[in-house]
Order: C-alpha cells, then sequence, then structure tokens
C-alpha cells in the first residue's frame, strides 16, 4: 500500500507530475504537502488523487502510458 504522506520522488512516482509541476502546486495549493523538520516536501496522497478527480484524469492510466 502506498503510504499517505509521499517525499517528492515518490510523488513523481506516483503521479506522473514533474517535480517543478508538484512544487508549484503545492505553492498554490492545489495539491496539499506539509514540511519536515529539515524542511523537505511531503505531498498527501489522497490530494493527488483529487486533483485527478476533479480534472476527470485517471493517474493510474498516466502511469501506465508513462511506464511507470
Amino acid at each position: 500500500m502506498t503510504p499517505r504522506w509521499l517525499s517528492l520522488k515518490q510523488a513523481v512516482c506516483y503521479s506522473g507530475l514533474s517535480p517543478n509541476t508538484l512544487r508549484k502546486y503545492a505553492d498554490e495549493g492545489v495539491i496539499q504537502a506539509s514540511r519536515t523538520v529539515g524542511n523537505h516536501r511531503r505531498f498527501d496522497r489522497e490530494s493527488i488523487d483529487e486533483f485527478y478527480n476533479r480534472h476527470e484524469v485517471d493517474s493510474l492510466a498516466i502511469r501506465k502510458a508513462l511506464g511507470l
């Protein structure tokens, strides 16, 4: 099972989005993210799923198309 909070690398693999896009969406509040004590971002998997649901995009199909 995929953990709820994902590192940037995990979120890239999970979502199929680029690191810069994930950072931008987190800064804009489109995808929920928090920061660790070391100031690293953790992206909320459920927020990524909600993003795709809002935009009627199947993240699994995107991951398959990208070969992930």
